[in-house]
């Protein structure tokens, strides 16, 4: 969906299209769509219905009354029970802005350094120049428990500074910070003193009893008992900045067991690991006969708690699909490898990948080796599978029948040569890469973060991993629900 600009005046034309595609971004002429635009009120204020796509575009326009309402006006299109929706802005001449307020914060404050911060607030006009009036800086906690609120003013010439001590002025209590933090909303209103116009601007930023945080990347929520669970760690400020490869090592304990005093049995545990441009990777082989695991990091004085819960399954048994391609940058038409492993010899593989809502590629694999050294097999890429695709495979159990499965997301691209021409105007309406990738990613039936390679760890039990891939089973065997 686009529109030829972003803000109308009264009177003026709204000049729009929308391109149907199909997933493999292929036109579509035989689909009806229906387009309906509503005012900043809400009200509809024109409607189309059953119009048909001429090469894939329909090109349609509005003319704004010299009267309307004001506001953010929307485009509502669908097709084929899938709707997208546009927003566009009406504004009369006088309340178009004659100057702009930006508010200047650091990216994050913490009560173990600094508690305070330093706003920078500058007015300039759309010519460039400074303005000179009257600032308001009001301050408060955007935590609906505790609402806090603190207000200064100050005389502005094209920019003021002003320092707010958060823990004094809002009265925080530091021992209610904690590691999530407490989101600050800083809110700049600037009244100009010839014209008496003000204008404001919003911006936020995070308190945080610590400077950094660890987060888990690319890692199941699930572990499978008797298979080599992998997990990565990123350590990192804040604002996301990996910590430096010379600081402090980290240390990794985990046990399984609730009560940490019996984690003797872990005999490499704990572990000190120096993070490498921020993260670390290292491998736990739980035995089959467990029933819980716990792992904890400490860094800088800090206990992190790496949440893992115990992947489910009739037998006990368990399947692994992992890349054992080292490529990072995947291009579609040649080959990815990737291997399988299990707690027990498997005679059939069944494997299939999702790519836009479609399978994309299929094969069954008849195996005469032990599954337990792993099977590696081959996947030839395709258009279909890009920008991301998962790799769903399963077995079943002779002796019970039981399905037993696992799942895998990879993302690779299609190559692709872009010209820009040097005198083409450059706005505000244009597609993004991330319109691109979100738009391919939607005919997906459920949304995935990218990564390379990322472990589907979102299902405990077997019927999950089938339902979240969008897949529909037939069977006259046992699924785990």
């Amino acid at each position: 969906m686009f529109t030829d600009e972003a803000t109308y005046k009264p009177g003026q034309k709204v000049q729009f299209r929308a391109i149907v595609l199909n997933p493999s971004l292929m036109p579509q002429n035989n689909i009806p769509i229906d387009i309906h635009i509503k005012d900043g009120n809400g009200m509809l204020v024109i409607e189309w219905t059953k119009l048909y796509p001429k090469n894939g575009v329909i090109v349609k326009e509005l003319q704004v009354s010299a009267q309307p309402v004001l506001g953010h006006w929307t485009i509502d299109v669908t097709a084929f029970r899938q709707n997208t929706t546009k927003t566009f802005t009406v504004a009369a001449e006088d309340v178009l802005p004659t100057f702009n307020v930006e508010i200047v914060l650091p990216t994050y404050v913490t009560t173990n350094r600094s508690k305070e911060v330093v706003a920078t607030v500058t007015a300039i006009d759309t010519n460039g120049k400074a303005i000179k009036g009257e600032l308001t800086l009001n301050v408060c906690t955007k935590n609906k428990n505790e609402h806090s609120k603190y207000r200064t003013k100050a005389t502005i010439d094209g920019s003021a500074t002003i320092a707010v001590n958060l823990v004094e002025e809002l009265e925080l209590i530091e021992r209610h910070v904690g590691k999530s933090g407490v989101e600050i909303e800083f809110t700049a209103q600037v009244k100009e003193t010839v014209t008496g116009k003000q204008y404001n601007r919003s911006h936020t930023l995070k308190i945080y009893d610590r400077d950094v945080k660890l987060e888990v990347v690319n890692t199941p929520n699930t572990y499978k008992p008797g298979l080599k669970n992998t997990f990565v760690v990123k350590v990192c400020t804040q604002d996301g900045k990996p910590v430096a490869d010379s600081g402090p090592q980290l240390k990794l304990k985990y046990g399984y067991s609730l009560n940490e005093s019996e984690w003797k049995e872990c005999k490499d545990s704990p572990l000190l690991l120096s993070p490498t441009n921020g993260f670390i990777k290292f491998d736990v082989f739980p035995p089959r006969d467990i029933d819980s695991m716990v792992i904890k990091a400490e860094y800088m004085g800090h206990t992190y708690d790496i949440e893992t819960t115990k992947a489910s399954t009739k037998s006990g048994h368990y399947l692994q699909v992992l890349c054992s391609d080292t490529t990072t940058n995947i291009a579609v038409g040649r080959d990815v490898k990737f291997i399988a492993n299990a707690t027990e010899p498997i005679v059939r593989l069944v494997c299939e990948v999702m790519g836009r809502g479609d399978i994309a590629w299929a094969k069954s694999f008849d195996i005469h080796t032990n599954i337990s050294a792993g099977y590696e097999f081959s996947v030839a890429t395709v258009p279909l599978m890009a920008p991301s695709a998962r790799l769903l495979c399963h077995y079943v159990r002779p002796d019970n029948q039981e399905v037993v499965a696992d799942a895998l997301d990879f993302v690779f691209w299609t190559p692709v040569t872009v010209v820009a021409a040097a005198d083409t105007r450059e706005t505000f309406v244009d597609i993004s890469p991330e319109d691109l990738l979100n738009e391919l990613k939607a005919y997906d039936t459920t949304a995935r973060k990218s990564s390379y390679y990322r472990r589907y760890g979102q299902s405990s039990d077997t019927i999950d991993t089938f339902v979240d891939s969008g897949v529909g089973v037939m069977h006259n065997g046992f699924i785990l629900m």
